[in-house]
C-alpha cells in the first residue's frame, strides 16, 4: 500500500464517497513532471495532470512518489503514465503493483485509489477511485455489490444484450443479467438478477485478466500475456476456439495457433456475432459470422478462428491504434488519426456516403468535420457509429430514428459523419466520452454530468 500524508483507513473515513461507474472516463490533456534517477515524481494538482507521457514505458527499476496538490473530485480517477501506443508497460514500480491501494491525503482529507497498469486506453497507469459502485441507467439503481463483488474495486463494465460484465482490480469478473446462451460464464444457464463469478477454473487458472468486452449473447477477456479468452453463443464461430457450439457456460481459449501464433493481442471487441482484436504490432484479426464483409478479410466466409483483416485497403499505411466492433461494422482508429471503417452499412454507418458493405477496411475520415480535427475515441454501435474528437466535440453517422446521432432532428440515417449538436462545447458542456447502443448515444461531459440524447433532444 503507498500512502501520502496519512495511513490507509477503512470505510468509515473521511475519504469522499462513492462514483458512479458507467464507463471510464480518461482526461487527455499531459503535463510532464520530472523523472528523477530511479523515482518518478508524480504530483497531482488538477485531474488533468499527467504524470509522464511517453511511448514504450518500462516501469523497470523506478520507484513512485505519488502527491496531491489538490481535493480530487468524487470518483475522478488519476492518471500516472500516459503509454503512447498499444504496446503494454515494461515491468512494474517497484512500490507500486497491479491492484493495489493507494491512499493519497490532501487538506486533512484521504482519498482512496486502487492500481491499474491497464487502464486509459488500455496500456496505461491510471489510478482508480476505490470502491467505485455501479449504477445502471436501464434500471435506475445501483447494482448489488454485497455478495460477490463485496470488497472489491470495479475497473471497467461492459454492457450485452441484457446482461452485464464488471472486472475487478483482483482480476475476477462479474456477470448479471440474461444467461440463455451462457454468457454469465459461471456455469450455468440460469438468469441472475445479482452479480456472479465468471468461471476461471479453467482456461483462465492463474491468468491475469486485465480487459474485458460484452458482445450481442458472447464475451470476450482479454489476459496480460496477450492471450484471449471467450463464453457465451457460439453458432456463428465468435468465440474463435475453433469450434461452433450453440453456447459455452465458461470461458474457452480463443484459438492462437493460426494468425494469432507469436502475437500479442492487446486490445478486444466483441460484436453481434463477431469479435475483433488488436495485436501489438498494430495488426488486426477477426471471427465470427462474416456475411456482410464483417471480418475484413475482402470474404462473406465466416469463420470459427481468427483470421486477419485485410490490409489491401487502407489499413496498409498507418498503424491502428484502437479497436470497435458494432453489430454488423467495424471500425479502427490509426495513428495518423483517421478512422477505418468496414462491414454492414444499411444505415450508413460507416459514415463513407453509401449504404453498401464493404469487405475491406476503408477511411471514412477524408473531409468534412475531421478536417483540423483530432480522434480520440471511436464506438460502433448497433447501426451507428460515434467519433470524439480532442476539442470535446462528437461526430455521428448511420441509424436516427430515435434522434440518437444527436444532430438536433430526428430523420432518415445519415451515411456521413455529422457534429452533434445535442451537446458539446457550443452548449459549454465538451464530452470526455461516448457510447451508444441500438436507439440512444451517452456521453460524459466535462462538468461530470451524464448526457443521453435520442428524438430531438439532450438531457
Amino acid at each position: 500500500m503507498i500512502c501520502s500524508e496519512s495511513h490507509a483507513v477503512g470505510l468509515g473515513s473521511r475519504r469522499a464517497g462513492i462514483a458512479v461507474l458507467i464507463f471510464a472516463i480518461f482526461v487527455l490533456a499531459a503535463m510532464i513532471l520530472p523523472v528523477k534517477a530511479g523515482t518518478v515524481d508524480a504530483r497531482f494538482n488538477s485531474i488533468s495532470d499527467v504524470a509522464v507521457s511517453t511511448s514504450n514505458f518500462s516501469a523497470d527499476g523506478l520507484s513512485l512518489n505519488l502527491s496531491l496538490g489538490f481535493v480530487p473530485p468524487v470518483g475522478a480517477d488519476l492518471m500516472v503514465v500516459r503509454n503512447e501506443g498499444v504496446a503494454f508497460i515494461s515491468g512494474r514500480f517497484s512500490n507500486l503493483s497491479q491492484g493495489q491501494i493507494v491512499v493519497l491525503g490532501y487538506g486533512g482529507f484521504e482519498f482512496t485509489y486502487v492500481a491499474n497498469y491497464y487502464g486509459g486506453s488500455g496500456n496505461d497507469l491510471v489510478l482508480h477511485w476505490h470502491r467505485r459502485k455501479i449504477y445502471s441507467l436501464a434500471s435506475a439503481s445501483w447494482i448489488d455489490d454485497t455478495g460477490v463483488l463485496s470488497g472489491k474495486s470495479v475497473v471497467s463494465v461492459a454492457g450485452g444484450y441484457n446482461f452485464s460484465l464488471a472486472l475487478c482490480s483482483d482480476g475476477t469478473i462479474a456477470s448479471w443479467g440474461f444467461n440463455l446462451n451462457g454468457q454469465l460464464g459461471n456455469n450455468s444457464g440460469t438468469d441472475s438478477l445479482v452479480p456472479v463469478l465468471v468461471d476461471r477454473s479453467g482456461v483462465l487458472l492463474g491468468k491475469e485478466v486485465i480487459a474485458i468486452s460484452a458482445g450481442r449473447f458472447h464475451c470476450l477477456a482479454l489476459c496480460s500475456d496477450g492471450t484471449v479468452a471467450s463464453w457465451g453463443l457460439g453458432n456463428q464461430g465468435q468465440l474463435g476456439n475453433g469450434t461452433t457450439p450453440t453456447l459455452c457456460p465458461t470461458p474457452v481459449a480463443v484459438d492462437n495457433s493460426g494468425v494469432l501464433n507469436g502475437k500479442t493481442v492487446v486490445a478486444i471487441s466483441a460484436g453481434g456475432s463477431h469479435s475483433l482484436v488488436l495485436c501489438s504490432d498494430g495488426t488486426l484479426a477477426a471471427w465470427g459470422s462474416n456475411y456482410y464483409g464483417t471480418l475484413g478479410d475482402g470474404t462473406v466466409t465466416s469463420s470459427n478462428v481468427p483470421v486477419l483483416v485485410s490490409d489491401i485497403g487502407d489499413l496498409e499505411s498507418n498503424s491502428v491504434v484502437a479497436i470497435s466492433a458494432g453489430l454488423v461494422h467495424n471500425l479502427a482508429l490509426r495513428s495518423d488519426g483517421s478512422v477505418l471503417a468496414w462491414g454492414s452499412n444499411s444505415s450508413g454507418q460507416l459514415g463513407n456516403g453509401m449504404t453498401s458493405p464493404i469487405g475491406v477496411a476503408e477511411n471514412s475520415t477524408g473531409s468534412g468535420v475531421f478536417l483540423g480535427r483530432t480522434p480520440v475515441q471511436i464506438v460502433a454501435g448497433d447501426f451507428l457509429s460515434a467519433v470524439l474528437f480532442s476539442d470535446g466535440f462528437a461526430a455521428t453517422c448511420g441509424s436516427n430514428n430515435s434522434g440518437q446521432l444527436g444532430h438536433g432532428v430526428r430523420s432518415y440515417p445519415s451515411a456521413t459523419f455529422g457534429i452533434v449538436t445535442a451537446v458539446g462545447p457550443q452548449t459549454g458542456s465538451p464530452l470526455l466520452s461516448v457510447a451508444t447502443n441500438s436507439n440512444q448515444t451517452l456521453a460524459i461531459t466535462l462538468a461530470g454530468s451524464i448526457a443521453r440524447w435520442k428524438a430531438s433532444s439532450a438531457s
